[in-house]
C-alpha cells in the first residue's frame, strides 16, 4: 500500500497549491492525490475519485517519493 505522510507545514505548503492558478488541471489533481493518501485514502480510491487508472496513480505517488 501506499501512503505519503505530510507533516503539517508540509500539508499547509500542498493545500495552498490546491488553488493556485498557475498549475495545470493535471498538477492539481496530483495535489490532490498527495492531499488524499496523506488522509488515508488508498490508491484505488484516489484513482476512482479523480478518474484515473490504478497504475497512474501509483505510478505518480511513486516519483513523488
Amino acid at each position: 500500500m501506499i501512503h505519503i505522510r505530510l507533516t503539517s507545514e508540509q500539508r499547509d505548503v500542498v493545500m495552498s497549491l490546491r488553488r493556485d492558478p498557475t498549475l495545470s488541471p493535471a498538477e492539481r489533481d496530483r495535489v490532490e492525490m498527495i492531499l488524499l493518501t496523506n488522509q488515508g485514502w488508498s490508491v484505488p480510491q484516489i484513482a476512482s475519485h479523480l478518474g484515473y487508472c490504478l497504475a497512474t496513480v501509483r505510478r505518480l505517488f511513486r516519483q513523488f517519493t
